[in-house]
């Protein structure tokens, strides 16, 4: 074999290296660009959804939510702190959960079609389900009968007419999510160092036992009926925890 045919071979060969590479290149989907379409694949797209939902937890620093609590403190003069506060005219304690419920709905919609990691899939439908139990519980304990919205709707959906779906609904709803949870969550001892701050099954135990003693507390001194049924999610929820 001449050096001439042998540099034609070694041609050839890096050509066709070369035009692999920049096949694999060219199948990439543009991350500035994704659609809804394209993203749902796989579940490190599902993680990436769910990494969303914390953004809805309460920030217990320095702020507004700390001052409110016996350990806060506030850095200034505040209207909190020195009794000047007034009710204000518009607040977001109504539009943040129902936010934050529209997203864990998408999630739990969309995640039906991946299959590639069944563990995967299930622990972060978990999340999802805790995630819309949290912004029910943050709008029972403020509103009582509120919309029950179980999945995601547009404009002439008929869930946007307003309505109101009775509070034992709610929290009987608010109670299996966070079974579902449950069910799907690991153990806060069996959590990566990696992950740390995610949630956890006891976390969803912990978030039942507190519903159901604030809302058992409440049918209790208001001589309401099902007092004793809050009260066994309670005790079920908090023996499991401390188990």
């Amino acid at each position: 074999m001449t050096n001439k045919t042998f540099n034609k071979i070694l041609l050839g060969a890096a050509l066709v290296v070369g035009l692999t590479a920049c096949s694999r290149k060219l199948d990439l989907t543009p991350e500035s660009t994704l659609t809804d379409a394209g993203f749902w694949k796989s579940s490190d797209d599902l993680i990436l959804a769910c990494n969303e939902l914390y953004q809805f937890l309460p920030a217990i620093t320095n702020n507004v939510n700390a001052i409110w609590a016996d350990d806060g403190y506030g850095s200034a003069p505040n209207p909190i702190s020195d009794g000047s506060r007034t009710v204000p005219v518009t607040d977001n304690a109504f539009n943040i959960p129902y936010a934050l419920i529209r997203k864990a709905n998408t999630i739990l919609e969309k995640s039906r079609g991946i299959t590639d990691d069944a563990a995967r899939v299930r622990r972060y439908r978990a999340e999802a389900y805790f995630f819309r139990a949290f912004g029910y519980s943050e709008l029972v304990k403020r509103y009582g009968d509120v919309p029950l919205l179980l999945r995601t709707f547009d404009v002439f959906d008929t869930l946007a007419r307003p309505h109101r779906t009775a509070r034992e609904v709610v929290l009987d709803t608010m109670y299996r999510d966070l079974d579902s949870a449950v069910a799907g969550l690991p153990l806060a001892s069996a959590l990566p160092a990696a992950e740390y701050g995610r949630i956890t099954r006891n976390a969803a135990w912990a978030m039942k036992s507190r519903m159901g003693l604030m809302e058992g507390t409440r049918n209790k001194y208001h001589s309401l009926r099902v007092a004793t049924k809050h009260f066994q999610h309670a005790m079920s929820a908090t023996e499991a925890l401390m188990n």
